[in-house]
């Protein structure tokens, strides 16, 4: 089944028609919309009787985007900003780091803390950076980072990070890297009130 879109003047919608299809009879109703589904298909869309169902894009097909995570094929370019929400760590001895849920991490830590070895890094094929903000509570505090299989790795540029200065920030920048199977330092600056 092929979907066309076709508006419609007189009542202010889009008519749904299968160009591939004959014809005939008369509508026995008004259209109505579904939830979308969760099969991509080449129509982005499937009719059955009187109910459009939307689908998913996937890398092949075209389709709606949901609120499931999703992988896209071909370039895209937004006329805005994508923003994602900043996610907060608990404070505690080794803060846990799920790359799953965002791209920025804050950390606000009451004393020298370790960030665990980061969980779900990205599928191979994928990239993802990430940023940490360390927030010295109260006092000079020093982040340091889990360099443990699967965990961060520093270079000759960046070797270490140091103390954060009391109630200020400090911003690590990370880049997973597949083949070191390691959270790259590529950036660290200091000292933001």
């Amino acid at each position: 089944m092929a979907l066309q879109a076709i508006f419609n003047p007189l009542s202010g919608q889009f008519d749904f028609i299968d160009v591939n299809a004959n014809l005939s009879g008369t509508n026995t109703g008004d259209v109505t919309l579904t939830a979308v589904g969760s099969t991509a298909n080449a129509n982005a869309a499937s009719l059955a009787g009187q109910a459009l169902n939307l689908q998913p894009a996937n890398v092949t097909h075209p389709g709606v985007v949901t609120a499931i995570a999703q992988s896209f094929a071909g370039a895209k370019y937004f006329s805005a900003a994508v923003l994602g929400q900043v996610i907060s760590l608990t404070d505690g001895a080794t803060p846990a780091l799920d790359a799953s849920l965002g791209n920025v991490f804050y950390l606000a830590a009451t004393a020298n803390r370790t960030i665990a070895v980061p969980t779900n890094a990205p599928a191979s094929g994928r990239e993802q950076r990430i940023i940490i903000i360390h927030k010295a509570v109260s006092s000079d505090r020093t982040l340091s980072l889990n360099t443990k299989a699967g965990g961060f790795s520093f270079g000759a540029e960046i070797a270490a990070l140091s103390a954060t200065s009391a109630s200020l920030h400090d911003f690590i920048g990370c880049v997973y890297n597949h083949v070191l199977a390691k959270w790259c330092v590529v950036a660290y600056s200091k000292g933001f009130s």
